[in-house]
């Protein structure tokens, strides 16, 4: 396994979304470069630190947005790991409020158990209405819990993995340019 995240380009702007407005370190990088960066680094082992090496062309090494280009994919990553940790956030509010309506329709489902046999005399239908209150209740518990043991975990994967790609060293390395196929030809 590789221990760079390694990314060749033909010229810088190819990371950054083309119809991004803003200044360059503070640019969206390209949903591609994002999918290569993040599909690359998730396979690296956690306890390692990540490196990314971007491979660009000898010409483009003066140019001042090569010179930003660590800073703006440590910014993206910051960034996005702060999107996330909002995500998650939400989501296990939501979790939580969930929960509460969940355990509070169980408390009522299993009143209107008890109270129904209580009430009327034991026979197919009271039971039918026990055992079904019940099933309510602990059904109207699988979304919450859902939510609580299961689909919170991939963005908890995610905002780590964010974290450590904001942490990520940026090293840059240049290639020489392509033999003229002209020159060659003659």
């Amino acid at each position: 396994m590789n221990d760079a995240v390694e990314m060749r380009l033909e010229h810088v702007s190819q990371i950054f979304e083309t119809l991004d407005p803003y200044p360059f370190r503070d640019r969206e990088l390209s949903q591609d470069a994002i999918e290569y960066i993040t599909r690359h680094a998730s396979l690296m082992p956690k306890t390692q630190p990540i490196q990314i090496t971007v491979h660009l062309p000898e010409e483009s090494a003066s140019k001042d947005e090569v010179q930003g280009l660590d800073r703006a994919i440590s910014n993206y990553f910051l960034y996005s790991h702060g999107v996330v940790e909002h995500q998650l956030r939400e989501l296990l509010r939501t979790g939580r409020r969930a929960l509460l309506l969940g355990l509070a329709v169980l408390a009522l489902c299993l009143v209107f158990g008890q109270a129904v046999s209580a009430l009327t005399p034991y026979g197919r239908i009271s039971h039918f209405l026990e055992e079904g209150a019940i099933i309510v209740g602990w059904v109207a518990l699988w979304h919450p819990l859902n939510i609580l043991l299961y689909e919170s975990w991939p963005l908890r994967e995610q905002a780590k993995l964010h974290r450590r790609l904001s942490q990520a060293q940026v090293a840059l390395r240049f290639y020489p340019p392509a033999p003229d196929q002209s020159a060659a030809d003659a």
